[in-house]
């Protein structure tokens, strides 16, 4: 039309056609080098928008061979400790998240809402267990804990974090994507760091074949060096070929309770596209439960967000609370699925003499234990409620009011709308509330949905303190950066 505008006669309609021919060869060609830039993985930026932010749970993109989000989507960065300088320029985008919610928020209403009822829950639950101990471990503080603080030393948990770290940087510089899974998953969620009780750490993997995996786990099998040689072997206890691998120093604490196997180690479960991997069933009871692999593979993928996971920030699933609620139900575990209620020695039950096949640290010597989370809040700081808004407006509702202000200052919102490919999610929040006996609660506001991709990083954890003195999580409040640092 514009060509027919700007000729100085009328177009042939044959010399129309080829006009149009020619239009068509070259927008094909623009569609063709946008593939070949996007490392040929997507067949559009919408399917690659789509698939990399979980639009419809990740069903469809992953079960090509190559596909993985480290190669396809926007890139990560490896595990590291927190206050690195990269990581302090990918939370730069932290402020406009907080724009969008921060603002509604009423702390008064978070205070009466969440924080106080969390506060004198765990004043009364610790009331109750000191009443409940016997007179003769009172003094020493045991009791219902002694099964509790009989975990990790704190040179057994510099050793998991550090093993933790060194595996997950052999799995990301390979290309295969993890998660914290099981049990470490729950640590994530709950402690923003490993299971205080546990010596052991779980990640998940999930890969095409499982020689992705071996090939990474062999990298790692070599000189730390801080403590030594770290030794890779397949587990056993679920049979041959299972697709679980063991890893932990050469030269690791021991326990006489536990046989010849360290105590501090890290297992990893390979998951493949097709749901034929034997950890389909053993964790979700994926072909004899309700469950299909490609539901659970929704709820993990893409793996691309990072949470604290003590001094490290560790990649989780897409959905992790989603993740971490289907692995508890499901009957090979048969957890407490309120987790942030009631706290148990091990998050899945032992089935049968041999625990049923569980991983190994779920299937410990010690006798499983529970207790009301809000009483081990004595003791170990711990998330005890949680709310989550998938809106700003749903924020308003509950937690805001007529003139919504709050006690943090914050960027105002950025103008204009990103477009479809760049947003396909909306915004969504939640206030998180960890205690302990000493300093009662503590909310802290999370922004934790994708924003405009072009500037801010999916996996970046945005986190922001909205009163008290944090135990779990070391905050800047107000930062006017937006660069608040766990």
């Amino acid at each position: 039309e514009v060509l027919a505008q700007t000729a100085p006669g009328p177009l042939h309609p044959r010399m129309q056609f080829l006009l149009a021919l020619r239009l068509f060869a070259l927008s094909c060609s623009v569609i063709l080098a946008e593939n070949v830039a996007r490392g040929k993985c997507w067949e559009s930026s919408l399917v690659e928008a789509a698939c990399c932010e979980g639009v419809w749970g990740g069903t469809g993109c992953w079960e090509k061979p190559g596909l993985t989000f480290e190669r396809c989507c926007e890139p990560t960065p490896s595990i590291a400790s927190r206050g690195a300088p990269e990581q302090q320029r990918r939370r730069s985008g932290c402020a406009k998240r907080f724009a969008e919610g921060a603002g509604v928020v009423q702390v008064e209403r978070v205070r009466e809402r969440l924080a106080e009822p969390v506060a004198a829950q765990v004043r009364a639950q610790s009331r109750a267990l000191l009443e409940a101990t016997e007179p003769g471990a009172r003094s020493s503080g045991m009791g219902p804990l002694a099964a509790f603080v009989a975990g990790p030393t704190a040179f057994e948990l510099e050793q998991l974090l550090a093993l933790v770290a060194w595996i997950a940087q052999a799995l990301q510089a390979h290309g295969v994507t993890f998660w914290a899974h099981g049990s470490t998953l729950l640590g994530v969620l709950r402690h923003y760091g490993p299971v205080p009780w546990l010596e052991d750490a779980m990640l998940g993997a999930f890969a095409t074949e499982p020689a992705s995996v071996v090939a990474a786990l062999q990298s790692a099998a070599r000189e730390h060096p801080t403590f030594g040689p770290v030794a890779v072997v397949a587990d056993e206890s679920c049979g041959a070929e299972c697709g679980r691998w063991v890893l932990s120093f050469a030269r690791g604490v021991r326990s006489a309770g536990l046989g010849e196997r360290v105590r501090t180690s890290v297992s990893v479960d390979w998951f493949d596209a097709r749901g034929e991997s034997l950890s389909w069933q053993r964790h979700f009871d994926v072909g004899r439960g309700t469950l299909s692999h490609r539901q659970v593979l929704g709820l993990m993928l893409p793996a691309s967000r990072l949470r604290p996971f003590g001094p490290l920030m560790l990649h989780v699933p897409h959905d992790p609370w989603g993740l971490l609620d289907a692995y508890l139900a499901a009957p090979s575990c048969g957890g407490e699925r309120r987790f942030l209620e009631a706290c148990e020695l091990r998050a899945c039950r032992p089935r049968g003499p041999a625990g049923g096949g569980l991983p190994r640290n779920e299937s410990g010597a010690r006798p499983n234990a529970r207790l009301p989370c809000a009483a081990l809040a004595s003791v170990f700081p711990m998330v005890l409620a949680r709310r989550s808004f998938a809106s700003v407006a749903a924020l308003r509702r509950e937690l805001g009011g007529a003139a919504s202000k709050s006690a943090v200052a914050v960027a105002p919102a950025p103008p204009g709308s990103p477009s479809l490919g760049k947003r396909l999610l909306a915004p969504a929040f939640s206030v998180e509330v960890a205690a302990d006996a000493v300093r009662g609660a503590y909310p802290l506001f999370i922004a934790e949905a994708p924003v405009q991709r072009a500037e801010v990083i999916d996996s970046e954890f945005c986190v922001m303190a909205l009163f008290g003195h944090h135990g779990i999580l070391m905050v800047q409040q107000g930062a006017p950066d937006g660069q608040q640092k766990p």
